[in-house]
């Protein structure tokens, strides 16, 4: 819908390049969070969302999506890996598998719950309204990051932080 406001025909494109993107991410950069630290790699990639949904709220033209959707599929493909070494990191060795099973469900509500709220915003505003909003929460999170789990790692012993 928002390639349609911004004067494009087919967005199949965009999809595609998000999805490459993430898959190079990820798989490239998937031992990130264990050789930095998942603070540091999920820094990188919450800054990088924040800063590929302002930009697609902003540069209101195909190329714009297309650059920035470039910028927020990096920054998507390091958030998850980088959330769930934190989790697994803070908690004793006997309740890792509940916590991957917390996180991943949680990080499943939040997608959801997130696109419902956005699709609110959208309403109330416009789709670039939804993109600032999305990047606000990721800004949020970036601050929870660094204000709340980093000492929570760095009190637990974690190797990176």
């Amino acid at each position: 819908l928002y390639g349609e406001e911004i004067g494009m025909t087919d967005v199949a494109g965009v999809f595609l390049v998000y999805a490459v993107v993430v898959l190079v991410v990820r798989l490239g950069g998937s031992r990130l969070p264990d050789l930095y630290g998942p603070v540091v790699i999920g820094t990188v990639g919450l800054s990088a969302g924040a800063i590929g949904l302002i930009g697609i709220a902003i540069w209101q033209a195909p190329i714009g999506l297309y650059v920035f959707i470039v910028v927020l599929a990096a920054g998507s493909a390091l958030i998850y890996p980088a959330l769930m070494t934190a989790a697994v990191n803070s908690a004793p060795d006997s309740e890792r598998s509940a916590v991957v099973a917390t996180f991943t469900m949680f990080f499943e509500v939040a997608s959801a719950g997130g696109g419902a709220v956005l699709g609110v915003v959208a309403s109330q505003t416009s789709y670039a309204g939804a993109f600032v909003a999305a990047s606000i929460f990721s800004i949020c999170g970036l601050l929870m990051l660094n204000l709340h789990l980093r000492p929570r790692l760095a009190a637990v012993g974690s190797d990176h932080v």
